[in-house]
C-alpha cells in the first residue's frame, strides 16, 4: 500500500503544519519515539524561523491516534452504542480467566499462557486471520486457542467490552458520524509494515475524504563503514568512544547507537557509557549525562517500588527473610533517615535469630524480645500496620476497595518516608499511583480476592510496566534493534550485526498455524518475510545519517562467526580509522601517570591490654589469616548473616554441645552411666534434649519452632543415645569439666578458652574431649598455625596433666575418638604420638608436641599483640573459608 501513495518530504509537512490546524495534517508514526522526534524537530524547526509561538500539530502513533477517535465518540452520538475499551491490564485477567476456565491444569504458568495469547488475539486481528483460525487449528496449541478466544470473546460482547486489538474495526463503522474528526490529511511516516486492518482503517478515513501520503525518509549520502571486534563487550566500548569524539568536535550532534540484546545487556551498556563519557562520575561529580537509553526497567524494580511491594507481601502473608529486611531498611519508611543507624542494627540482630520466611506477627514477636536494639519509629508503624491488617484486610474485596485499602496500608507507614525524593524517585512514585489505578480497573472484569491475591495482582501490574524517568534532550540515543525506525541521526552506530543474529530468525507465534502466518506476509513468520523486512531495515539505516558505522563480533563463544549478509558487502575498517575517542578515565590515567602510589604496610596499632576478647577463635584467625584476625578481632568486622530454613550446621551443633552438656550433667561419670536402666536413660535423655531446645530456643528465635523443634529433639535424643553406647565401652572415668572457661596467656595475649569437656581416667591423667558433628581432621593440630587450635590451647594452658587429647565424632554410624595420647589404650582407638605422625617435620612424641604446641601458639598470640595484619592466607581453603574477601580486596592482589 504505502508504495501506491503519494509523498511528502519533511520541509513541505512542516510548513503545511505550520499553516495552522483546520488544514493541518495528522502525522500517524509506527513508534512513540518517533512521533516524539518529529514533534522536536517541528519545534526546531519554527524556532528557527524565527517565530515564539506556534499550534502544536498532530504528532501520534497509531495505536494512539486509534484511541483518539474512541475516545471523540464517547462524546459523539456514536457514544449509546460504543462498547467499553478494556484496559491492557484488564484484558490480561479476562485472558487468564479464560484460559483458567479451560485448559488451567498442565500449564506451567497461568499469567505467562494470557500473555502470549493476547498477543496472538492481536496478531490474529491485525492480519485479519481470526476468522480462519477454526478452520485450520489442526495443532494442539491452535486448538487450545481458538477455545480460550471463543470464550474470551463471548465475554467481552457479552459485557459490551473491546480492545485494542479489535479497536480499529470497532472504530471503521463509527467514522460515518459527522462528529467524529477526520483529518484533511494523513501522513504515515516510519512504517516498514502496514498490516491489513491499519489498511483497512486508512482506506475508510480515504472514503470520506482524508488524503493519504507517506513521509519520505531524509536520504543522505551516508559514510558507511564495517568494523569487527573479537567479542561483543569491545563494540560496545568502541561505540561509546565513537560517540564521544563526535560529541567533542559539536557538542550539538544527534548521536545513535543501536544493541539489538538491549533488554539483556542494558545495565552492562550503561556502565560502559558512563565509563566513557561521563568519566567524572567515578569521582563523585554530579554531571548530567549525554546519553539515554530508551528501554526503561519493570517497575517493580524501581527500588520504592520494589519496597511497597514487599511492605504489602509482608502485610498479609509469609515472605523470605531478605525480602522483609529490605522493608525494614527502606529509606521509603517514614523515620528511615532519623532511625537509620538503629535499623541498621536492629536487622543485623535479626539476622541471627529469624527463620528464613518471615510474618508481620513474626517481626514483631523478634523486636520486642530482650537485648534487641530499638527502634520505636518502626516499631510503631510496623504495629500500626498490624493493628489495621487486622481489622481490615482479612477478608474478600473487589480491586477498587482494595487499592484504597494498599493506600492506606502503605500510609500507615510513612510511605514514601521522610526525605525528599529525587527526580526519578518521584516519577517512579507517580507511575505506582498509575499503576495502583490500573490494578483498580479491574474491578469491571473480575470478582472478589483476598488481600494476597490482590498484593499478587499489583504486582503483575507494576511488572508489566515498563517505567524510563523523563529526562531533558541528549545528544546520544541508545535504541534497541527496531527502534530507530524513520529517526534520522548525525551519525549511527549498529552492534552486534552477525550472521546468526541479522537478518534475524523466524519468530512465528506458536498459536497460530504456521503456514496461515505465511500466506499473510506476516514479518518474522519464515525466513523469506523476515529477510525482506531486515533488508529494508538495514537500507533504512544506511540513509539516516551521514555517517554510519556496522559492527558485528568475530567469536560466539568458542564459535567463528562473520558479518552479516546485509552488511559484509560493506569492506572492513580499522578501528582507528574512524577516528574515536583515545583517552581514559580519570583514575586509569592516573594509573598510566604513575600518580598512585602502593604502599604495603601489614601491620596495625600494638594491643594496648593483654585481655582479649574472642577465646580460641581469635588464634584460630590468626593461624589462618593475620588480617582475618585483625579485622575481625581489632576492627569488629563481621558479615551480615542470612538466615536459611531450619538451622545452619554451627546452630545445630551449639545444640549438641548443649545436649551433651545437659546429659553429663546429671551423670557425671561412667558409673552412673552403668547403673542406669534403659527406661531411666531414656528419660534423661528427653529432659537433656528439652532443656537444649530450650535454652538455645532463646537465641535461635523462629528458627527453632513447629517442626523443626521435633526434627531436632529427634536428633539429638538418637545422637546421643548411640553416643553413650559408645562411652559404656571404655574403662571407668570421671567427667570433671564440662564446658568450663578458664583465661590463657599466649605471647602476651590472654583470652577465655572454653572447653568442651576434660575426663579424669582411672589410669591416672586427664583427658581433653572436644565435640565434632562435621568433619575432624587431626592435621588440623599440626604446624606452626594449626586450623583447630582449641585442643592445644586447653592442653598447654590448663596446666592440668593431660595424657590424652581426642576429638569426639557425632555423626549417625560414625561415632568414635580420633586423638593422640601419651600412652596406648587410655581413649578408644587413639594411639600414641609416634604412630599416629611420622611425616619428619612431625612431633617426634608427646612432651615434643605439647612444647611445639606452646611455641606455636605464643608466636601467634605475639604477632596479634604487635599488631600483625597482612593478608597472607595460609592456605586456599583458609582464604575460600574467609568472610572478609571485600575488606581485604585480596583478588585485587592476586591480579596485580
Amino acid at each position: 500500500m504505502l508504495s501506491a501513495l503519494p509523498s511528502i518530504d519533511r520541509r513541505e509537512l512542516f510548513s503545511r503544519l505550520a499553516g495552522g490546524t483546520g488544514t493541518a495534517p495528522t502525522v500517524v508514526t509506527s513508534s512513540r519515539r518517533l512521533a516524539q522526534a518529529l514533534a522536536r524537530d517541528f519545534d526546531r524547526d519554527r524556532a528557527g524561523a524565527g517565530e515564539s509561538a506556534w499550534s502544536t500539530p498532530d504528532f501520534l502513533p497509531f495505536a494512539s491516534w486509534v484511541e483518539r477517535f474512541w475516545s471523540d465518540a464517547l462524546y459523539s452520538d456514536a457514544a449509546p452504542g460504543l462498547p467499553l475499551l478494556l484496559t491492557e491490564v484488564q484484558e490480561l485477567a479476562m485472558w487468564q480467566d479464560s484460559i483458567a476456565a479451560t485448559h488451567a491444569d498442565g500449564l506451567l504458568s497461568l499469567h505467562a499462557a494470557a500473555q502470549q495469547a493476547a498477543q496472538a488475539w492481536r496478531l490474529a486481528h491485525a492480519w485479519g486471520l481470526a476468522g480462519r483460525l477454526r478452520e485450520t487449528a489442526e495443532h494442539v496449541d491452535t486448538r487450545a486457542f481458538v477455545e480460550w478466544a471463543a470464550r474470551y470473546e463471548r465475554l467481552t460482547r457479552e459485557r459490551g467490552q473491546v480492545d485494542r486489538a479489535r479497536l480499529p474495526d470497532a472504530i471503521a463503522p463509527l467514522l460515518e458520524s459527522p462528529s467524529l474528526r477526520k483529518p484533511p490529511a494523513i501522513v504515515l511516516a516510519g512504517f516498514d509494515v502496514v498490516t491489513p486492518q491499519q489498511v483497512g482503517l486508512l482506506q475508510r478515513l480515504e472514503s470520506f475524504g482524508s488524503a493519504l501520503l507517506v513521509l519520505e525518509p531524509q536520504v543522505r549520502d551516508a559514510r558507511t563503514a564495517r568494523v569487527a571486534f573479537a567479542k561483543p563487550a569491545e563494540e560496545i566500548d568502541a561505540a561509546a568512544r565513537w560517540a564521544r569524539a563526535r560529541l567533542e568536535k559539536d557538542a550539538t550532534a544527534s548521536i545513535g547507537i543501536i544493541v539489538p540484546d538491549l533488554a539483556r545487556s542494558r545495565n552492562r551498556v550503561e556502565r560502559v557509557l558512563a565509563r566513557v563519557m561521563e568519566p567524572m562520575r567515578s569521582l563523585g561529580a554530579d554531571s548530567p549525562r549525554p546519553f539515554n537509553i530508551s528501554l526503561g526497567i519493570a517497575l517493580d524494580q524501581w527500588p520504592i517500588v520494589r519496597d511497597a511491594l514487599a511492605l504489602l507481601r509482608l502485610a498479609g502473608r509469609e515472605i523470605p527473610f531478605e525480602e522483609a529486611s529490605a522493608v525494614l531498611r527502606s529509606p521509603f519508611l517514614a523515620g528511615a533517615e532519623s532511625e537509620r543507624a538503629a535499623r541498621d542494627a536492629l536487622d543485623a540482630s535479626m539476622r541471627r535469630r529469624a527463620a528464613a520466611e518471615v510474618t508481620l506477627d513474626g517481626v514483631l514477636r523478634l523486636m520486642r524480645r530482650q537485648n534487641m536494639p530499638a527502634a520505636p519509629r518502626l516499631s510503631g508503624l510496623l504495629e500500626r500496620l498490624d493493628e489495621y491488617r487486622r481489622s481490615d484486610l482479612f477478608q474478600r474485596r473487589g480491586a477498587a476497595e482494595w487499592a484504597r485499602a494498599i493506600e492506606a496500608a502503605l500510609r500507615h507507614a510513612g510511605f514514601p518516608g521522610e526525605r525528599t525524593l529525587d527526580s526519578a524517585e518521584y516519577q517512579a512514585w507517580m507511575k505506582w499511583h498509575d499503576a495502583l489505578a490500573a490494578f483498580a480497573g479491574l474491578e469491571q472484569v473480575m470478582g472478589s480476592m483476598s488481600w494476597s491475591e490482590a498484593c499478587q495482582r499489583l504486582a503483575r501490574v507494576a511488572a508489566s510496566i515498563v517505567f524510563q524517568p523523563e529526562t531533558p534532550d541528549v545528544p546520544v540515543q541508545v535504541l534497541g534493534l527496531l527502534e530507530a525506525t524513520g529517526l534520522d541521526f548525525d551519525a549511527l552506530w549498529v552492534t552486534g550485526l552477525s550472521e546468526d543474529a541479522w537478518p534475524m530468525p523466524p519468530r512465528p507465534n506458536a498459536f497460530i498455524p504456521l503456514a496461515l502466518q505465511r500466506s499473510a506476509g506476516i514479518p518474522h513468520a519464515d525466513a523469506t518475510a523476515s529477510l525482506a523486512l531486515d533488508e529494508r531495515i538495514t537500507a533504512a539505516w544506511k540513509r539516516s545519517a551521514g555517517e554510519v558505522v556496522f559492527s558485528h563480533s568475530r567469536m560466539r563463544e568458542d564459535s567463528e562467526i562473520g558479518a552479516s549478509p546485509l552488511v559484509s558487502d560493506i569492506p572492513e575498517a580499522s578501528l582507528a580509522s574512524l577516528s574515536v575517542w583515545e583517552g581514559a578515565a580519570p583514575r586509569d590515567a592516573m594509573k598510566r601517570r604513575g600518580a598512585l602510589q602502593r604502599v604495603a604496610d601489614g601491620s596495625g596499632p600494638a594491643v594496648t591490654t593483654a585481655q582479649q576478647p574472642g577465646g580460641t577463635r581469635l588464634f584460630r584467625d590468626q593461624a589462618a589469616c593475620p588480617f582475618r584476625a585483625f579485622a575481625r578481632h581489632r576492627l569488629d568486622s563481621a558479615p551480615l548473616e542470612r538466615p536459611e530454613p531450619g538451622l545452619d550446621p554451627a546452630a545445630r551443633g551449639t545444640l549438641m554441645h548443649e545436649m551433651l552438656y545437659n546429659t553429663w550433667r546429671e551423670l557425671r561419670d561412667k558409673a552412673r552411666l552403668d547403673a542406669l536402666s534403659l527406661e531411666e536413660r531414656e528419660g534423661l535423655l528427653a529432659r537433656a534434649a528439652d532443656a537444649s531446645l530450650e535454652k538455645c530456643g532463646r537465641f535461635l528465635g523462629d528458627a527453632l519452632t513447629g517442626r523443626f523443634r521435633a526434627l531436632e529433639r529427634e536428633r539429638l535424643i538418637g545422637t546421643t543415645r548411640e553416643w553413650l553406647d559408645l562411652e559404656g565401652r571404655r574403662e571407668p572415668f570421671e567427667v570433671v569439666e564440662i564446658e568450663e572457661k578458664r583465661e590463657m596467656t599466649f605471647g602476651g595475649i590472654t583470652v577465655k578458652v572454653k572447653l568442651d569437656r576434660m575426663d579424669a581416667m582411672a589410669q591416672g591423667g586427664r583427658a581433653v574431649v572436644d565435640y565434632k558433628t562435621g568433619a575432624a581432621a587431626l592435621s588440623s593440630w599440626r604446624g606452626p598455625r594449626p586450623d583447630e587450635p582449641q585442643v592445644p590451647m586447653y592442653t598447654v594452658g590448663s596446666g592440668e596433666d593431660v595424657r590424652a587429647v581426642a576429638f569426639a565424632t557425632l555423626r549417625r554410624g560414625e561415632m568414635g575418638y580420633c586423638g593422640f595420647a601419651m600412652e596406648k589404650g587410655l581413649l578408644p582407638d587413639v594411639d600414641v604420638v609416634e604412630k599416629k605422625w611420622r611425616k619428619p617435620d612431625d612431633y617426634r612424641n608427646w612432651a615434643a608436641m605439647l612444647a611445639g604446641w606452646r611455641e606455636s601458639l605464643d608466636i601467634l598470640g605475639s604477632e596479634f599483640a604487635r599488631g600483625e595484619a597482612r593478608v597472607a592466607p595460609k592456605s586456599t581453603a583458609a582464604c575460600e573459608q574467609c568472610d572478609q574477601h571485600a575488606f581485604c580486596r585480596i583478588a585485587e592482589k592476586l591480579d596485580g
